[in-house]
């Protein structure tokens, strides 16, 4: 298996909660700039909420990585979001 390096570059965080609330890298919200944010998780832990909650509050769009929910018509079997539930957040690779 090969891996790219510039894949496998850690991600720095902007705030860590090891010990207590703190910001590490504060230079991010002195020069804000486009961020991507990956949500990550076990299936039924509300990763699609929260994706959710986080582009409707910084104005974001979702790109879908599910392998299922890719596909169209498996709506009930993946548990993809209804149209109510989206509340007008772009979503792409969704039932395509």
């Amino acid at each position: 298996m090969k891996f790219s390096i510039s894949a496998l570059k850690q991600v720095q965080p902007i705030l860590s909660f090891k010990n207590k609330l703190s910001i590490v890298n504060v230079n991010s919200f002195l020069h804000p700039q486009e961020k991507v944010v990956f949500v990550m998780g076990a299936t039924g832990s509300g990763k699609s909420r929260l994706a959710i909650d986080l582009a409707t509050r910084f104005r974001g769009e979702i790109i879908n990585s599910d392998k299922i929910q890719l596909y169209k018509g498996l709506d009930v079997l993946t548990n993809k979001v209804t149209p109510q539930e989206c509340r007008g957040v772009p979503h792409h690779l969704l039932g395509v």
